[in-house]
């Protein structure tokens, strides 16, 4: 799944996770534990974000809990709504592993209407009119029947113009673990792509990650842990949104043309506020979106067993987190049209008017420093543990945008004109 946060769905009791689109690239789920609410994320002892979850490699992940009472009392009142514990994998010792991990997927949409030809879409158009408490009359005559009939005019089927029968998806993994008594590693290579399921192939998804798990053992007592983690994606789409672009391709109908006269570089300017998803999903049309989000992640560690007592020890952390997103967004004008069989004319309508190019940037930083006092032993069928923990934590954003409307079709900022900047 591109999504690890998807993994857990039916997998651990009171979790719910719901998937509200399965567009390339949008992550946009519903997670919760027992209605309460979205719950704290830990990955390797870090407090982060929901996108962090969800842009894990699955091949990364070692183990992952959920604590739903309070077990998770530690975390304060952050905690509230439960908080889910992920351990991404190390080294071990005295063995060299590799390991490839690789997949093709088909996406099959699936439980989508089928829709109707004109003839039957007039039929019921009709039915409809005329089953009126106050009387009603025909929306369609008998001439316009007659015109698909005779096969004068055609049926518009407009699910293969905008809809692909299958959407590939494909997910690598290459990974490297081992080391000795001293040092152990875990590093790891991840490559993801989705593709979505307009006709145009002009909604793309991208994701590429890098892991690097490293632990030192200093001396005898003093162990060092480093854990870095890189992950860079990218979302290219058109620059109409998807549902939007559904939506117009229900609200078109069997009787009105994808194109005027059939002339497949003049898209039709639809019945219903000139929609037309034929121009909706095409970058060359509509101009595009494009989203570039980067997460550089870092977290090291000192950990020192106390002499003198068994099992107690004191460990000090550090981690710094880096997120950068940004968006090139090119509203780009375009033309449809109508065509006048009367005088073989077609007439021209502007949409999206003027040019406009808006480039947007946010960054994000987490800073985060622990100091703990640690227990942990067994003696005989028991086991006693305690912990006495310090942390803090500092966050900072920032946002910045642009906007210019453009003369000419060049998206650039420098391009455009000083008013309404």
């Amino acid at each position: 799944n591109e999504n690890a946060q998807n993994l857990l769905t039916g997998k651990i009791s009171g979790v719910r996770v719901t998937q509200k689109t399965a567009e390339p690239g949008s992550f946009n789920n519903n997670f919760d534990i027992r209605a309460m609410g979205s719950p704290l994320i830990i990955i390797d002892g870090i407090p982060r974000t929901n996108d962090d979850f969800q842009r894990l490699d699955p091949n990364d992940i070692d183990n992952l809990s959920v604590l739903k009472d309070a077990s998770a009392a530690i975390y304060g009142v952050r905690a509230a709504n439960g908080v889910v514990l992920v351990t991404t994998k190390h080294g071990t010792k005295n063995k060299l592993e590799m390991n490839y991990t690789g997949s093709f997927t088909w996406q099959i949409p699936s439980g989508l209407p089928s829709t109707v030809d004109a003839i039957q879409y007039m039929t019921l158009r009709n039915e409809r009119s005329l089953h009126n408490i106050n009387g009603g009359s025909p929306v369609f005559n008998d001439q316009q029947f007659d015109d698909y009939l005779s096969g004068k005019k055609q049926s518009v089927d407009w699910y293969p113009l905008v809809f692909k029968k299958f959407a590939p998806q494909t997910m690598h993994n290459l990974s490297a673990t081992g080391g000795n008594d001293r040092i152990t590693y875990y590093a790891a290579l991840g490559y993801e792509y989705q593709a979505g399921f307009f006709k145009s192939n002009d909604l793309t998804y991208s994701k590429y990650n890098v892991r690097s798990n490293i632990t030192a053992k200093i001396s005898d007592r003093l162990t060092f842990d480093l854990n870095l983690n890189s992950v860079m994606d990218e979302q290219d789409r058109p620059y109409q949104d998807s549902w939007w672009i559904i939506r117009a391709f229900w609200r078109q109908g069997p009787h009105i043309p994808a194109y005027a006269n059939n002339d497949p570089t003049k898209p039709y300017h639809g019945l219903i506020e000139g929609d037309n998803p034929i121009s909706f999903m095409d970058k060359d049309i509509v101009g595009y979106k494009n989203y570039n989000k980067k997460w550089i992640q870092s977290a090291a560690s000192l950990k020192y067993d106390i002499p003198g007592v068994k099992g107690l020890y004191a460990k000090g952390l550090f981690s710094y987190d880096y997120f950068v997103s940004d968006a090139n967004l090119y509203q780009r004008q375009y033309d449809q049209f109508r065509y006048d069989e009367s005088n073989s004319t077609y007439t021209k309508y502007v949409r999206q008017s003027p040019n406009r190019i808006r480039r947007e940037a946010y960054f994000k930083t987490q800073m985060l420093t622990q100091a703990s006092l640690n227990y942990d032993r067994k003696f005989d069928k028991h086991k006693v543990g305690g912990l006495l923990i310090w942390e803090a934590q500092k966050r900072t954003s920032d946002n910045f945008f642009a906007q210019r409307d453009l003369v000419l079709q060049l998206p650039y900022l420098f391009a455009g004109v000083a008013d309404n900047q």
